[in-house]
């Protein structure tokens, strides 16, 4: 038996020792201090050379369940921002720009991609979809691929999942080439089924993230046209995954996803399609923020008065009159604007999006597939209109009437048709097309209201007040910057 004190040198030196092997660990694994100990401690050969039993594993790394957004607030985790970080986001949020990167249905074709959706808002970017290209679309945009926080996936189906392997990839591998102030995290939600899919795709083709974290959140129990599949649940937790959790439906019938604290104000609820597969849309709504204070009104009223700016601040944010000199009261109601929240409604495939429907009530922009129409050329070949849209809805998908008259039972204010069958082109090449299933919406849709049919490339921007501006695919590739910094700036990526 040693004495206490040389027991207590030799465990000081043991922890001097391993302070001193900590960095070379840390690029060893990289840098990941999150994994368990018992990673760190399964290499093939134990300390003496010799080839060690591998350990066995466990069958499924399951997620953690969330049974409900107010359950999770009561547990104490619910997500609490800081005022500061809200009016952060409020400053960098004026814009929420959409920008499409594939609008066909089942393949590519050589005008459009395989279906996803870029939301820039600020310096963050949420991608909905990751169809077969994406990653070759966000280097044609010059969208770095660091910006992405958040996926959001609508169901398996490989038109919508096939890219995003491999554009998990391209952003470790940015953050390798370019570095950042912090590794990138990125968040992936989507139906049952996508966790395993995504760690069984990225360990057998053997992906190394470095640095790069990732995390998969499960919605339980979405639904489908055809007898659901139990999820076939393989792989153990991924390197660089950190364990999401699987939410539970609420009682209202959709799913609150955990966006965590860094999101900018908005909730996200996933929502009941009905597809031959598991299929969830998106509802993005943004938290309340106030309205503009009309300065170009108040500024004459205030010459010669003795009010400080933060009374201006007050009169909008809390409604507190300011009272001038000569005793005229200036209120909030005379000044400021009313108080905007913009609402956004994403739906992939479907059939029907009723359920979603009390969810998705006064869409600012509601962006809904139309796989298939009856167009005056299949009259001129023969075919049979009522045959057209049996087929259609017995593929689970819609037609443009469908779309039109969904949007107009939540009473949207725009139209965005997406996901079309291969049949129709996406370079403006017939027009005529285009307009004619346009058309076919608006028929079903509510007069007045705007009716696009998306294409790649094209941009849509919805402003504070609800209001969109559209740029066409044409306008946004001639505002790439085309300099030197930029070539070499895309070449890196390759």
């Amino acid at each position: 038996r040693l004495p206490m004190a040389r027991r207590m040198a030799s465990v000081a030196s043991v922890a001097s020792v391993l302070r001193a092997a900590r960095p070379k660990l840390h690029a060893l694994v990289g840098g990941c201090a999150r994994i368990p100990c018992k990673t760190l401690c399964s290499p093939a050969l134990n300390r003496h050379g010799a080839r060690q039993a591998p350990r066995q594993a466990p069958r499924e790394t399951p997620g953690h369940t969330l049974r409900s957004h107010q359950d999770d607030a009561e547990c104490g985790q619910g997500s609490q921002r800081s005022d500061k970080m809200k009016e952060d986001w409020r400053k960098r949020l004026n814009t929420m720009q959409l920008t499409f990167l594939g609008t066909s249905s089942g393949t590519t074709t050589l005008t459009r991609n395989q279906q996803s959706l870029a939301l820039e808002m600020g310096s963050s970017l949420w991608l909905f979809d990751c169809g077969e290209g994406v990653s070759k679309r966000l280097k044609e945009l010059r969208l770095s691929p660091l910006g992405i926080k958040k996926i959001f996936i609508s169901h398996m189906h490989g038109d919508h999942v096939y890219g995003l392997p491999s554009l998990i990839c391209y952003i470790a591998q940015a953050y390798d080439t370019h570095g950042a102030s912090q590794p990138p995290f990125v968040q992936i939600y989507g139906p049952e089924g996508l966790r395993s899919w995504l760690r069984v795709t990225l360990r057998n083709s053997y992906v190394k993230l470095g640095r790069s974290r990732l995390q998969i959140t499960e919605l339980k129990d979405v639904t489908a046209m055809q007898s659901r599949r139990p999820p076939i649940n393989v792989g153990n937790k991924l390197f660089n995954e950190d364990l999401g959790p699987d939410v539970q439906k609420d009682a209202d019938g959709a799913w609150t996803v955990p966006l965590g604290d860094d999101a900018p104000p908005i909730a996200v609820r996933a929502v009941q399609m009905e597809h031959t597969v598991p299929t969830v849309g998106w509802v993005l709504t943004e938290a309340p923020r106030k309205g503009r204070l009309r300065i170009e009104e108040l500024q004459p009223l205030l010459a010669g008065q003795n009010v400080p700016k933060s009374a201006l601040g007050r009169l909008k944010a809390e409604g507190v009159p300011i009272v001038l000199d000569n005793g005229r009261v200036l209120k909030a109601d005379d000044f400021v604007e009313p108080s905007t929240q913009r609402k956004l409604a994403i739906f992939s495939d479907t059939r029907d999006a009723s359920l979603a429907r009390p969810h998705a009530m006064g869409a600012d922009l509601l962006i809904h597939e139309a796989t298939n129409a009856f167009l005056s050329m299949d009259r001129e070949n023969g075919l049979d209109r009522a045959e057209v849209y049996r087929q259609a809805y017995a593929h689970g998908h819609s037609t443009p009437e469908i779309a039109g008259a969904f949007a107009r039972s939540i009473d949207a204010k725009n139209l965005v048709l997406t996901h079309f069958s291969a049949r129709y082109p996406g370079d403006g090449k017939y027009p005529g097309m285009m307009s004619e299933i346009r058309r076919l919406a608006r028929s079903t849709f509510l007069p007045g209201r705007r009716v696009v049919t998306a294409r790649d490339f094209q941009q849509i921007r919805l402003l504070p007040n609800g209001t969109t501006e559209i740029l066409e695919p044409e306008q946004v590739l001639a505002n790439l910057p085309l300099s030197v910094e930029a070539a070499a700036h895309d070449d890196a990526f390759f």
